[in-house]
Protein backbone atom coordinates (compact mmCIF):
# COMPACT_ATOMS: atom_id res chain seq x y z
CA UNK A 1 0.00 0.00 0.00
CA UNK A 2 1.02 3.86 -0.55
CA UNK A 3 1.44 5.99 2.42
CA UNK A 4 -1.08 8.73 2.13
CA UNK A 5 0.66 12.40 1.21
CA UNK A 6 0.35 14.29 4.67
CA UNK A 7 1.07 18.21 4.45
CA UNK A 8 0.71 18.51 1.14
CA UNK A 9 -2.07 20.94 1.12
CA UNK A 10 -0.40 23.18 3.72
CA UNK A 11 2.95 23.25 1.49
CA UNK A 12 1.12 24.53 -1.60
CA UNK A 13 -0.52 26.92 0.54
CA UNK A 14 2.54 28.41 2.14
CA UNK A 15 4.46 28.29 -1.31
CA UNK A 16 1.51 30.28 -3.05
CA UNK A 17 0.99 32.79 -0.18
CA UNK A 18 5.24 33.19 -0.39
CA UNK A 19 5.11 33.89 -4.32
CA UNK A 20 2.02 36.16 -4.42
CA UNK A 21 3.46 38.42 -1.50
CA UNK A 22 6.91 38.81 -3.18
CA UNK A 23 5.32 39.36 -6.59
CA UNK A 24 3.11 41.75 -4.67
CA UNK A 25 6.14 43.44 -2.91
CA UNK A 26 8.19 43.76 -6.42
CA UNK A 27 5.49 45.17 -8.35
CA UNK A 28 4.31 47.46 -5.26
CA UNK A 29 8.54 48.66 -4.88
CA UNK A 30 8.47 48.90 -8.67
CA UNK A 31 5.52 51.22 -8.60
CA UNK A 32 6.63 53.21 -6.26
CA UNK A 33 9.92 53.92 -7.44
CA UNK A 34 9.45 53.79 -11.47
CA UNK A 35 5.71 56.20 -11.59
CA UNK A 36 5.30 57.41 -7.91
CA UNK A 37 8.36 59.00 -7.23
CA UNK A 38 8.48 60.53 -10.73
CA UNK A 39 5.31 62.44 -10.52
CA UNK A 40 6.24 63.79 -7.23
CA UNK A 41 8.92 64.91 -8.62
CA UNK A 42 7.70 66.45 -11.32
CA UNK A 43 4.78 67.70 -9.26
CA UNK A 44 6.91 69.72 -6.78
CA UNK A 45 8.75 70.86 -9.92
CA UNK A 46 5.76 72.61 -11.22
CA UNK A 47 4.59 74.06 -7.89
CA UNK A 48 7.83 75.65 -7.28
CA UNK A 49 8.01 77.10 -10.96
CA UNK A 50 4.69 78.68 -10.55
CA UNK A 51 5.66 79.98 -6.98
CA UNK A 52 8.80 81.40 -8.48
CA UNK A 53 6.92 82.78 -11.49
CA UNK A 54 4.11 84.88 -9.10
CA UNK A 55 6.65 86.09 -6.53
CA UNK A 56 8.29 87.32 -9.55
CA UNK A 57 5.45 89.14 -10.61
CA UNK A 58 4.31 90.32 -7.22
CA UNK A 59 8.21 91.65 -6.71
CA UNK A 60 7.54 93.82 -10.62
CA UNK A 61 4.38 94.82 -9.21
CA UNK A 62 5.56 95.98 -6.13
CA UNK A 63 8.18 97.89 -7.85
CA UNK A 64 6.05 99.70 -10.14
CA UNK A 65 3.48 100.63 -7.70
CA UNK A 66 6.17 102.19 -5.24
CA UNK A 67 8.28 103.98 -7.66
CA UNK A 68 4.85 105.51 -9.22
CA UNK A 69 4.07 106.40 -5.50
CA UNK A 70 7.45 107.90 -4.99
CA UNK A 71 7.57 109.74 -8.47
CA UNK A 72 3.52 111.23 -7.02
CA UNK A 73 5.09 112.25 -3.59
CA UNK A 74 8.33 113.94 -5.05
CA UNK A 75 6.11 116.17 -7.78
CA UNK A 76 3.75 117.59 -5.08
Amino acid sequence: MIAPITGKFRKLFLKDLTIALTLGGVAGAAWWNLYHLPQVQRRDAFYAKLEASKSQHLTILYNTHHHATITQNSHK
